[in-house]
């Protein structure tokens, strides 16, 4: 798993701010922890309820779109994202989306936490295991566009909802879905993340860029830096078929050049033969949809 720089002293009140509301998830999660498997599910469903309620206040109910400049704060269930003028809004009024990532985290921090501080455990642990939990929930790694317009497209109807709930999408969920599930989960364990509504080009073999709107995640590390967290290109360890059979996080220190963008390697691990062979799958190039290079 790509980690987290460790905790040192710093002065910036973000930073000591981020910190103390790390801390203070931690104080309400670990118990959790220790409980058995059922009781510890009913006790996480009872907290999301009330933290979701606690954070919902910040959001304000906007609408959130391209236009809006994405958000810093949890998205509550009365909140419409607006992915495309073809497509209905949806909204995060399903639980279960971030339920579903309990058991991984508490398996993330359970394996690093003998081998790294807590909080730095603990904060690796929620990034990996919210990534693997909206895989989970989806029950897929990848989304599919054309499952999505049959899903979600702005019919002209009277029986057709004016929003699409998150619970809908199932494999279809591409980078709003996927990035608006992790992005709330993190707030609700305590990890800030900004949802960026940005581009994201491919580099084609020719030396092309390929480029599309894109939502993914910019979150703070513990020396106060900014990283690029796309929930929807994962690390992905595939078997000799090429079938995605893990995921874990790949993470990206902000280093935007002069236009405003960075490009990076996104690996991919093959598992064939008891070994793991570690490659480039694809060349990316972000643009945020703010400028945070000074962060």
């Amino acid at each position: 798993m790509s980690e987290i720089a460790p905790s040192t002293p710093v002065t910036d009140p973000t930073v000591i701010a981020a910190h103390e509301r790390l801390q203070a998830s931690m104080a309400d999660i670990l118990p959790l922890f220790e409980l058995d498997a059922e009781t510890g599910a009913a006790a996480f469903h009872d907290y999301i309820t009330q933290k979701s309620t606690e954070l919902a206040v910040e959001d304000g109910g906007k609408t959130i779109s391209a236009g809006s400049g994405g958000t810093d704060t949890f998205i509550g269930p009365e909140t419409n994202l607006l992915i495309g003028t073809m497509y209905r809004d949806f909204r995060m009024d399903d639980p279960k989306a971030y339920e579903a990532s309990l058991s991984f985290i508490k398996q993330q921090f359970n394996d690093l936490k003998d081998k790294m501080p807590h909080d730095r455990a603990y904060m690796n642990a929620v990034i990996a295991g919210a990534t693997v939990g909206q895989v989970d929930y989806f029950g897929s790694v990848g989304g599919s566009a054309e499952k999505m317009a049959k899903i979600s497209a702005d019919l002209i109807s009277e029986d057709v909802a004016p929003y699409v709930s998150i619970s809908e999408y199932g494999q279809a969920a591409m980078c709003n879905q996927r990035s608006a599930v992790v992005h709330n989960t993190l707030h609700l364990f305590g990890v800030g993340s900004r949802l960026e509504l940005g581009n994201l080009g491919t580099i084609n073999p020719d030396g092309s860029v390929t480029q599309e709107q894109h939502a993914f995640l910019t979150i703070q590390n513990s020396k106060g830096q900014r990283v690029i967290f796309d929930p929807t290109n994962p690390i992905a360890y595939r078997n000799e078929e090429g079938v995605a059979t893990w995921v874990k996080p790949a993470l990206y220190p902000v280093k935007l050049d002069e236009e405003g963008r960075q490009r990076v390697a996104l690996d991919e691990i093959i598992v064939a033969g008891g070994k793991h062979e570690r490659r480039t799958a694809h060349e990316l190039v972000y643009t945020l949809d703010t400028d945070i290079n000074a962060a």
